[in-house]
């Protein structure tokens, strides 16, 4: 229920290190939170899908970035392509009030159809205050949510590339016991995991310090120095 204005400040700093970054609007994103509710996860995913395989045509490698349930979508991406790294930041494998988000949203849905967003920080302040994401949250999403964690949990075993995972400890909507789930499962043999005990849920964001967007970068430029090494010995070994 984001935008991606969420994305443009690690945009911003990694394409001024010499980055080509793409931050795409998923459907229903950017809209209405009406918009939001008509659409289905297998839209969302198909769209996801496709401009990847789009963006891979224009650029020599990949790392994919997705926040929230974006990055449920990045995981299974990457189970699906060949990509070089992905970066998971605050991604649900676990929502905290699991039980009544599941066994509830059916009934509630019909009752309030809308649940409004917690302004829990200066970030999410800022953002709903300038119309940058919904101020609201539609229940009848909810099964999408459900879902695309599903296959995303499903998806981790089949993930060879690095992984990054960042989540904070103070996030209202996602079980910190996520980030631990999504490092231990994943099929990558180059792990990395970033805590936080002083950020909310969105941990992405355009005014955002460097504890958050440098360990982005450090992932990269490692994963990158690494295959260059490896050429190296190659080219050498020729």
């Amino acid at each position: 229920s984001a935008s991606p204005y969420q994305m443009r400040g690690i945009a911003k700093y990694l394409n001024d290190l010499g980055f080509t970054c793409y931050c795409i609007r998923l459907p229903g994103h950017g809209e209405t939170p009406r918009h939001l509710e008509k659409v289905s996860w297998k839209e969302i995913l198909g769209v996801a899908d496709k401009k990847l395989a789009e963006f891979k045509e224009k650029v020599d490698k990949v790392y994919l970035l997705g926040a929230c349930v974006g990055g449920n979508i990045a995981l299974k991406l990457a189970e699906k392509h060949k990509v070089h790294g992905v970066i998971s930041v605050a991604t649900p494998i676990f929502l905290r009030y699991a039980k009544i988000i599941k066994y509830l949203s059916p009934i509630v849905k019909y009752i309030k159809p809308f649940i409004k967003k917690r302004r829990d920080s200066y970030e999410a302040e800022y953002l709903i205050r300038h119309g940058l994401i919904y101020d609201v949250f539609p229940i009848r999403c909810v099964p999408n949510v459900l879902k695309l964690m599903s296959i995303s949990k499903k998806a981790l075993p089949y993930i060879t590339a690095p992984i990054l995972v960042m989540q904070s400890t103070n996030d209202y909507i996602i079980n910190p016991k996520s980030a631990l789930y999504i490092y231990q499962e994943s099929g990558s043999l180059i792990k990395k995991i970033s805590i936080y005990d002083n950020k909310h849920h969105i941990i992405l964001y355009y005014n955002n310090d460097d504890d958050v967007y440098k360990p982005i970068y450090d992932f990269i430029y490692e994963n990158e120095l690494k295959d260059y090494e490896k050429l190296k010995v190659n080219l050498d070994l020729t």
